[in-house]
């Protein structure tokens, strides 16, 4: 026990110095950089046109996730924090007017919203530490040297989230059959 605390004091230590060092370094950059006399101008770097390029060619290809995030992820969020503050009715969406903080306060207020929410985190706090527990000890016992089917019960535990995929595929293969389809 006393070794981890000598270990954690100079793993702290040793951060303090380099931060300590890097700060030291700053203020002589920040003194250079203020003084009057021009430095000689830094010549571009090849390599650095070549990493700024890569990146972004790596942008370009994200900008496909990027944008199906934000259209399908993050514009939802957006419109239901916005629709919080109204009295949006979907039959009569033309009848919209700003309320404020009027819902938040009728849910505070609401018995049954509490007791949901109690429910809910109560359940969340008693499932997720299971649930993370029993994984972590599965994944322990199916990585030790010990246990003889690894290649059986590997794929046994990891079937139950490749069926739903398998079962949609046939599915769909069901509608656009075209001898029988169902389309």
């Amino acid at each position: 026990m006393i070794w981890r605390i000598h270990l954690l004091s100079d793993i702290i230590r040793m951060f303090c110095n380099r931060l300590q060092k890097s700060l030291t370094e700053r203020n002589c950059m920040s003194d250079l950089a203020l003084s009057k006399k021009s430095a000689v101008p830094r010549q571009k770097n090849p390599q650095d046109l070549l990493r700024r390029r890569e990146g972004l060619i790596g942008l370009l290809f994200l900008s496909p996730w990027i944008l199906g995030f934000v259209l399908l992820k993050l514009a939802p969020i957006v419109a239901s924090l916005v629709f919080s503050f109204t009295d949006f009715y979907m039959l009569t969406p033309e009848e919209i007017s700003f309320i404020g903080l009027e819902n938040y306060l009728r849910v505070l207020g609401d018995i049954d919203a509490g007791s949901s929410l109690s429910g809910s985190l109560g359940y969340f706090l008693f499932t997720v530490p299971i649930q993370l527990f029993a994984a972590l000890a599965l994944a322990a016992v199916f990585s030790s040297n010990r246990v003889r089917a690894k290649s059986f019960l590997r794929p046994l535990f990891f079937m139950p989230s490749i069926i739903p995929a398998g079962a949609i595929l046939f599915i769909y293969l069901g509608f656009v059959d075209p001898g029988s389809g169902w389309l």
